[in-house]
C-alpha cells in the first residue's frame, strides 16, 4: 500500500493504509481545476516518504513550475514566494525526496503509451507513475473517434498496474 497526503482518502480505504498498488487512479475535471496539482502533491509526499515515483509530464510544465509548485506544497509558501527563493526552495526539496522523485518531461503529443509502458518497465524499482496529461499521449486523437482511441490508451497504461505499481492518469 501506499499512502495519500490525504488522510480523508487513507480512511476511505480502511481497513487499508492507503492506495493498494496494481491500481489505476484516474483524475478527471475540467481544465484549471487542479488535477494536475494534486497529482503532483501525491506524488511529491509518496517520494518523501520513500516511495520511488515518476511523474510523466505531457505538455508545456517547466522544470520550473515543478519546483515552484511543489516547492510550495513541501513549504507552505506561496507560488510567488516559492519562485523568488527557488535556490533554497530547490535544495529543500532535494534532500527532502533523497533520489524517490524522478521528473520526465515531454511534449504534448511526441510520446506514445507504449513509450510510457516500455519506459516504466526499464525502471522495476518504481512504486507510483503518474501520467500527467492523457490527452497528449500521442495517438489520444488519432484514429476512428476519441472514445476508440483513450480506450485503447487506457488499456495499454493498465499494464503499469499490472506490474504491481500504483499509476495514476490525469
Amino acid at each position: 500500500f501506499v499512502p495519500s497526503r490525504y488522510d480523508w482518502i487513507n480512511k476511505s480505504f480502511n481497513p487499508h493504509p492507503g492506495y493498494e498498488k496494481s491500481q489505476m487512479v484516474i483524475m478527471v475535471g475540467c481544465p484549471g481545476t487542479g488535477k494536475s496539482l494534486w497529482m503532483m502533491s501525491e506524488a511529491l509526499y509518496m517520494a518523501s516518504c520513500g516511495h520511488k515515483t515518476l511523474y510523466l509530464a505531457l505538455g508545456d510544465l517547466t522544470l520550473r513550475d515543478f519546483i515552484v509548485r511543489m516547492g510550495a506544497m513541501a513549504s507552505g509558501y506561496t507560488f510567488s514566494d516559492s519562485y523568488r527563493s527557488l535556490n533554497q526552495i530547490y535544495t529543500g526539496l532535494k534532500t527532502m525526496l533523497n533520489g524517490n522523485l524522478e521528473l520526465s518531461l515531454n511534449p504534448a503529443g511526441k510520446v506514445s503509451a507504449d513509450d510510457i509502458v516500455d519506459f516504466v518497465k526499464a525502471r522495476p524499482e518504481l512504486e507510483v507513475v503518474v501520467v500527467d496529461y492523457d490527452s497528449n499521449i500521442k495517438g489520444a486523437s488519432e484514429g476512428d473517434n476519441m472514445y476508440n482511441s483513450f480506450g485503447a490508451i487506457y488499456e495499454k497504461l493498465y499494464e503499469i498496474a499490472s506490474l504491481g505499481k500504483l499509476l495514476f492518469v490525469g
